[in-house]
């Protein structure tokens, strides 16, 4: 990759379904070059997944993760294990670690008893193997872009987008909204004209019911995840003594302000607060999680950091 690369990840980070005119007259180059140079990103690997930001809690969906770390694993039992969660339709999100977890699974349940149906089926199936456990359910989300890859580590002023926040008008979806949703949460990058052909909905209704449920808060852009051998990425879970809206203000515009933060999620359960970073190597990474350590040491009761080693699944939403 060479700076022309990392310029192109920047836009694409703000929103991957712009056009390559307009991509490239940001980057300096043709439409041609840069439509080569992002099927390139693509093909080795560099950008591994794009991603619909959807409004979980605008869907109804009640948003949990589960942090796992097990005992008496073979390889081939984790792959199995592995191999369970991605095939499970009410699993969006799916991560493996280094660390004191093994993974967390990320469940969209629409209610407490299918959230339950699928720990116990999990726990019927695995419980030999599960030696510790923590549940924790998404309370708001923030997801800010990638300020490590400009020269002078400066994140570009942009609004942070969301796949679970509390929206300002709850509305009443059509069918023809959760067709579109779902072939958008399948292929981001789909365009609306392959959309009206697979679903035989109007192209200008496509494009309405789109800009409608852009408009209520339903979806909230566009994002792309990198490939975590080569961008070095962390899940950083804080536990704090001190709940005060001041250090909840304080805590987001650090997180919003600081280069290799990506992600910051309000929880409840064990933690208070995930955190996602990621820089161009650890020493990067590690230094970020410094940095919170010293602005935030009077407030921090417990964190638990946990290298990504790999993304599995991930997506907000699950279409019928």
């Amino acid at each position: 990759m060479d700076k022309r690369d990392l310029k192109i990840i920047i836009e694409l980070d703000k929103n991957p379904r712009e056009s390559y005119s307009i991509i490239g007259k940001r980057v300096g180059i043709s439409k041609q070059a840069i439509k080569s140079r992002i099927d390139n990103l693509i093909s080795t690997n560099v950008i591994t997944t794009f991603i619909t930001f959807s409004n979980m809690n605008a869907l109804g969906i009640i948003a949990t993760k589960i942090f796992f770390s097990f005992q008496d694993l073979s390889h081939s039992k984790k792959q199995e294990i592995i191999t369970f969660l991605k095939n499970e339709k009410i699993v969006g999100g799916l991560m493996i670690f280094e660390g004191h977890y093994d993974l967390f699974t990320g469940i969209m349940a629409q209610n407490q008893l299918d959230l339950d149906d699928f720990i116990s089926r999990f726990y019927n199936k695995y419980s030999n193997h599960i030696k510790e456990k923590k549940i924790v359910t998404l309370a708001d989300s923030a997801v800010f872009p990638r300020g490590y890859l400009d020269e002078k580590k400066i994140k570009p002023y942009t609004k942070p987008k969301h796949f679970f926040v509390h929206p300002i008008n709850r509305v009443e979806l059509k069918l023809n909204d959760y067709k579109i949703l779902g072939i958008l949460t399948s292929n981001p990058l789909i365009s609306w004209t392959d959309i009206s052909r697979q679903t035989k909905i109007p192209l200008q209704t496509v494009i309405s019911r789109y800009k409608f449920m852009e408009k209520n808060g339903v979806i909230d852009g566009f994002g792309i995840l990198l490939n975590e051998a080569i961008f070095v990425s962390y899940v950083l879970m804080v536990e704090l003594n001190n709940l005060s809206e001041d250090t909840r203000n304080s805590i987001m515009r650090f997180a919003k302000g600081h280069p290799n933060f990506i992600l910051a999620v309000r929880i409840v359960g064990e933690w208070n607060y995930e955190f996602g970073i990621e820089g161009v190597n650890l020493q990067e990474c590690l230094k970020a999680i410094d940095d919170f350590k010293k602005e935030f040491s009077h407030v921090i009761r417990s964190y638990v950091p946990l290298l990504l080693t790999k993304v599995e699944k991930m997506q907000n939403y699950k279409a019928n």
